[in-house]
């Protein structure tokens, strides 16, 4: 056990999953505060710009961190040369997107929300430095990543709640993105020109970075479709409900986000024991995946539960009195979370089976019924409709999809057995 954690990656892998811990703790108390304080019409504005800005932000995910790393660990000596190209065009790009908003802004007469819009695209010029970052967990020193992450973060967080009592405007909120990616990308920066064997920043290799895009094309694809069926919702009510009635919708599911963190502590725990047991024979594999589908059905159902009962307790002393229209929509929420964490179990798997076309056929699909229920439930339910929307598009990717594709058929079948297969497993590990 002491040799398993004094190595260099189970010490990685802790860093990384403290780091993000960290900063989505810092983050999601530090949004509270910005909640409570904005009040409902001033922070659905800032949402719906948000929802627009992670969509456009996504194009940085054209080039797969994965791809990127790999590129990296076969070709050292391009290092350098690699993170200075992607870096470039990342910031090129930032600032493109801003002024290109900036000059309709004034040109077109644009709602003044579009300024919000051109601040947040004026922090990802900073978001050069992602390569860094890449290049530190390609060697296995995430630490100095996260460090980097926390310390942007922090800062901005702290800015975020100071404005929030001195001046509660969703622009001002809005140049807390810049100042977070500023701050880390200036201790990225610092971090790499303190590495050994430095070799300088000295050439575009836009014919690499090409290679590494097309490469990227499916994962990025998917990743932009999964994305995008998140953001929809909150984009489709800013152009049909008011910027109060946003603000209730954001609040509402702001209130459910640290419990994502917990999914994504599940997936980094049991995706080792994945690719191990598939490796060591079906039996081995059917194991771990009812452990890992149950720890999920069980924790998030716990959650969904307690958070329907207990969600006017949550609303009246954690958003505030001035938020109760955010009852409706988190109690469905809770339930949205349980779909939408079993989704993002079958996306591992799949990822695990080398089925990454079948994820994003899924993913589409989903998107699709998640437009269509907005569209027609929005109009009878108001906010309450889009969480069910969101709801329904969930069960369909999780549910329903897989008994129509007979290579990930198992996988469902799997999925539904799990919370009965469970306590067996559990009994027997007693046992033993």
């Amino acid at each position: 056990m002491r040799k398993i954690l004094s190595t260099k990656l189970f010490k990685n892998t802790a860093w990384t999953a403290g780091g993000n811990g960290l900063m989505a703790a810092i983050s999601f108390f530090s949004s509270i505060f910005v909640v409570r304080n904005l009040g409902p019409a001033e922070y659905g504005i800032l949402q719906e710009m948000t929802a627009y800005f992670a969509v456009i932000l996504n194009i940085e995910n054209m080039l797969n961190p994965n791809v990127f790393k790999k590129r990296l660990l076969e070709h050292p000596e391009e290092s350098d040369d690699i993170v200075f190209t992607f870096g470039a065009a990342i910031g090129i790009t930032g600032l493109v997107l801003s002024a290109l908003v900036t000059a309709s802004y004034f040109i077109f007469g644009l709602p003044q929300k579009f300024l919000i819009l051109s601040l947040l695209l004026f922090g990802m010029i900073f978001r050069f430095s992602n390569g860094i970052s890449f290049y530190f967990d390609a060697h296995l020193e995430s630490v100095k990543g996260q460090i980097s992450l926390n310390v942007g973060n922090t800062i901005s967080s702290a800015y975020k709640v100071l404005m929030s009592f001195l001046s509660p405007i969703a622009l001002l909120q809005a140049v807390a993105v810049p100042i977070q990616y500023f701050c880390t990308a200036f201790v990225h920066l610092y971090q790499y020109s303190r590495r050994p064997n430095k070799a300088g920043l000295t050439k575009l290799r836009i014919h690499k970075l090409f290679l590494m895009v097309t490469t990227s094309l499916p994962l990025f694809f998917s990743s932009f479709v999964d994305l995008f069926k998140d953001r929809f919702p909150i984009m489709f009510l800013g152009r049909v409900a008011t910027p109060s009635d946003l603000g209730f919708y954001g609040a509402g599911v702001k209130l459910t986000e640290p419990w994502l963190f917990v999914a994504s502590a599940l997936t980094i725990s049991f995706w080792p024991k994945l690719v191990h047991s598939k490796k060591e024979g079906p039996p081995f594999y059917e194991r771990a995946l009812t452990l890992y589908f149950a720890s999920v059905l069980y924790i998030f159902l716990s959650v969904a539960l307690s958070g329907f009962f207990l969600s006017g307790f949550l609303i009246h002393n954690v958003l505030g009195p001035k938020y109760s229209g955010s009852l409706g929509v988190f109690q469905i929420q809770t339930f949205a979370l349980v779909a939408q964490s079993l989704s993002a179990t079958f996306a591992i798997v799949e990822i695990n089976e080398g089925l990454t076309k079948i994820s994003l056929i899924r993913n589409f699909a989903s998107l699709i019924i998640c437009i269509v229920a907005l569209y027609l439930l929005v109009p009878l339910y108001h906010i309450e409709g889009a969480s069910i929307a969101v709801l329904i598009a969930n069960t369909f990717s999780c549910l329903i999809f897989p008994l129509f594709v007979y290579r990930i058929r198992w996988i469902w079948v799997c999925l539904v057995k799990s919370p009965f297969k469970f306590w067996g497993l559990v009994r027997q590990k007693m046992k033993e």
